[in-house]
């Protein structure tokens, strides 16, 4: 029974570390589509400023053609910036994923565990039962009976009551 609460501990334990595991991923799985998210808005602005370096290119806006490289050079620069850090956040995550599956599978072979240990109580207790009744029974079958299943055995019981009076018969 000691061993059936330790281990029931033991996977409460476990299940708590699992959920933080898995809140940890679920964290590290919006830092990453936040990064990826602001990637590609400064890939997406960098293009538009490009189509607008185009336009002003063509025509004849200087400060407008001036002011699109500059931006277009910061969104590049914002890009570049962000490759790494969304590089690492992948690192990151991949760490958490395997961590969390590494929680996850200690859970399990704890539920295992205690699946195998209840198994293991109720075939203990069905022997006991069965064992109990076995002995009931070898006990019953010594007693010794003097021909209690005869039917001139009946009669005699039922002449004599518990007090040893015969029945029938009133003192």
């Amino acid at each position: 029974m000691a061993q059936k609460k330790t281990l029931q501990r033991l996977w409460r334990l476990r299940e708590m570390e699992e959920e933080q595991s898995r809140l940890q991923l679920e964290r590290l799985v919006t830092d990453r589509n936040r990064l990826q998210g602001r990637l590609e808005s400064a890939l997406s602005r960098k293009l538009r400023v490009r189509q607008d370096f185009i336009t002003s290119v063509q025509g004849s806006d200087r400060p407008g053609r001036s002011g699109a490289a500059i931006e277009m050079k910061l969104a590049g620069e914002k890009a570049a910036a962000l490759v790494p850090l969304l590089k690492a956040a992948e690192r990151e995550l991949v760490r958490g994923r395997d961590a969390y599956l590494q929680r996850r599978t200690q859970r399990r072979q704890v539920e295992t565990l205690l699946v195998n240990a209840r198994r293991a109580a109720e075939t203990e207790l069905g022997r006991r039962t069965q064992q109990i009744l076995d002995d009931w029974y070898g006990r019953k079958a010594q007693i010794p009976r003097a021909s209690a299943d005869t039917p001139a055995s009946w009669e005699a019981a039922a002449a004599v009551d518990n007090e040893g009076e015969v029945a029938g018969e009133q003192k």
